[in-house]
C-alpha cells in the first residue's frame, strides 16, 4: 500500500457517514483547528440549532495558534460567519476532550439545559455526533 492509500483508509475510518439532524445545541470542541467553527456555524446557518457552546482553553500545541483560548478563537471565527454573539456559549477552562465534557457536565444554567441529545462538532470530516445532554453551570455567554 501507498502512503496515500493508508492516508484513504484513515480518511475513510473517520467518516461517520450519518445524516445531521436538528438538535437544541451544538457543542463545537476546541482543538488546533479553526474547521471546527468553520463547520458549526455552517450547520447553525442551515438551522440545524439555536445555540452553540464552544468549549476549549489552550494545549500546548494550540497556545500559540489561539493564544485567548481556543473556545474564544472559534467564537470570534463563528461571529465572523455570521452566528451572531446571542447564540454562542463559551466554556473557556477545558484543556482537553475529557475536561469538554466534563465541564459542560456541570453547567446548569437555563440557556445551556436541554433534554434533547446534542451533536457535538469535533471537526468537519466528522459531521455531527449526539451526545448526552448538558447539565452545567459555568457557561459565560458572548
Amino acid at each position: 500500500m501507498s502512503v496515500m492509500d493508508d492516508a484513504q483508509v484513515l480518511w475513510d475510518y473517520h467518516q461517520m457517514h450519518h445524516e445531521p439532524r436538528n438538535t437544541d445545541i451544538a457543542i463545537g470542541l476546541g482543538s488546533h483547528d479553526i474547521g471546527v467553527a468553520e463547520h458549526t456555524a455552517d450547520l447553525y446557518r442551515q438551522g440545524r440549532f439555536p445555540l452553540i457552546v464552544f468549549t476549549g482553553a489552550n494545549a500546548p500545541t494550540t497556545v500559540e495558534v489561539f493564544p485567548r483560548g481556543e473556545a474564544v478563537h472559534y467564537a470570534e471565527r463563528a461571529e465572523q460567519l455570521g452566528v451572531p454573539d446571542t447564540a454562542i456559549v463559551l466554556e473557556e477552562h477545558a484543556r482537553n476532550t475529557g475536561e469538554n465534557f466534563t465541564r459542560l457536565g456541570r453547567c446548569s444554567t437555563a440557556r445551556a439545559s436541554t433534554r434533547s441529545p446534542q451533536p457535538s462538532s469535533a471537526g468537519p470530516t466528522n459531521n455531527v455526533a449526539p451526545t448526552r445532554p448538558a447539565r452545567s453551570s459555568g457557561l459565560s455567554s458572548r
